[in-house]
């Protein structure tokens, strides 16, 4: 593949910059690298994934043969800000995406915003992908001049972390129920 040369051993999606050094547009280039030290940016792919954040994963998927990426992404959805996004690549420099993991019904008003999935593929599982699930807890509509007086719930304002698995790497079940896998300490401790 274009990408796997000597000049491009080393890659990386990163935020890309406004001329005036500010982000520009949230979106992830590409950048390789021969040494791991020296990047040069893909001048042919200024944005690779034209919608993306922060929180950025690429594996390489040895039984798909192609690059899987999650970043965090805004939702469509008022109530819910953000969104894990799952792109592919064979190349990685021509990114789709391949499907979203965010909020749904059974998810309670204070357990939408999904963070970040940072995941692995299982060795000789024939492609079983397994991640955490990064969920941070807030009310939307609390922020700023709106949020609760003290004491706040002991959930306000952290993260919650669950199992999830996927098969093909666009769809995503959650395990156990939703069950939390890594629970907070008590409030002292954040």
């Amino acid at each position: 593949a274009a990408a796997d040369g000597p000049e491009r051993k080393y890659k990386m999606l990163h935020r890309v910059m406004n001329a005036s050094g500010a982000v520009g547009g949230a979106c992830l280039g590409t950048a390789f690298s021969r040494d791991g030290k020296h990047w040069a940016v893909d001048p042919t792919r200024r944005c690779a994934l034209l919608t993306a954040d922060t929180t950025t994963q690429v594996v390489w998927s040895e039984p798909r043969q192609r690059y899987l990426a999650t970043t965090r992404i805004d939702s469509a959805s008022a109530a819910i800000t953000r969104t894990v996004l799952i792109s592919e690549s064979e190349d990685f420099i021509s990114w789709q995406r391949v499907g979203t993991l965010g909020a749904d019904r059974f998810d309670p008003v204070y357990a939408r915003e999904f963070y970040d999935l940072p995941f692995f593929e299982v060795p000789h599982s024939g492609g079983l992908l397994v991640g955490c699930l990064n969920i941070y807890h807030i009310i939307n509509s609390w922020e700023g001049p709106n949020c609760p007086p003290s004491p706040r719930p002991s959930w306000f304002d952290r993260l919650s972390y669950q199992l999830v698995s996927s098969r093909n790497g666009s769809s995503w079940q959650r395990a156990a129920d939703r069950q939390v896998f890594l629970p907070n300490g008590p409030p002292e401790s954040a």
